[in-house]
């Protein structure tokens, strides 16, 4: 059978016993589509590209949440409309599942202000193991163009899908990327005081 598995499944625990995959186990989307529309605790099948093999369907990931920006040290924050003067910016948001254990990569999506989501990954982070308390992803976006303004949108990945997208603020954040200028000074005020010699 095309479904067989001949390796160690990778349960949450067979102690406890939880039957639940771990992130890493091989029978996410190891299964054959046999009619089931739900697992055993009511969880709509498949979650990603097959089912699963066993009674529980692997979760595909929260929505991100608590999205910022920061200038390239990632520890200087940049409000929505605020200016970077600068070409890489740093986006950080929290990141959750549903599933006991997990491993979630943040993805964003930046494009210049005034060019449509196209709901496509432009930028990832690193993969972070999730255990049940949400985590921190970390997006380094280079090779911005000055003068220019972006808006960004997030997501979480993780080896069943992804989650949906979520955007940064009202669809108006900018990502500037050198500081306006100051403006002119204004011209000195002509002396119009009469002497009169003595």
């Amino acid at each position: 059978m095309s479904a067989n598995l001949n390796s160690n499944p990778l349960f949450v625990s067979t102690s406890t016993p939880d039957f639940h995959l771990q992130s890493a186990s091989p029978a996410i989307n190891a299964g054959t589509n046999v009619s089931l529309t739900s697992d055993y605790s009511g969880t709509t099948v498949p979650q990603g590209s097959a089912p699963d093999i066993g009674a529980y369907e692997f979760l595909v990931p929260s929505s991100p949440s608590s999205l910022s920006q920061y200038k390239s040290d990632g520890t200087t924050s940049i409000a929505s409309g605020g200016w970077n003067n600068g070409t890489t910016a740093v986006l950080k948001f929290s990141m959750a599942s549903s599933n006991p254990s997990d491993s979630l990569t943040p993805q964003v999506e930046v494009q210049p202000m005034g060019t449509p989501f196209t709901n496509s990954v432009t930028n990832s982070g690193n993969a972070l193991a999730y255990s049940g308390t949400a985590v921190t992803g970390t997006v380094t976006v280079t090779g911005l163009t000055p003068n220019a303004s972006y808006h960004w949108q997030a997501r979480t990945s993780n080896p069943v899908g992804q989650s949906s997208w979520t955007a940064y603020g009202e669809l108006i954040e900018i990502l500037e990327l050198t500081p306006p200028r100051p403006p002119r000074p204004l011209p000195r005020p002509m002396d119009y005081t009469i002497r009169v010699n003595q």
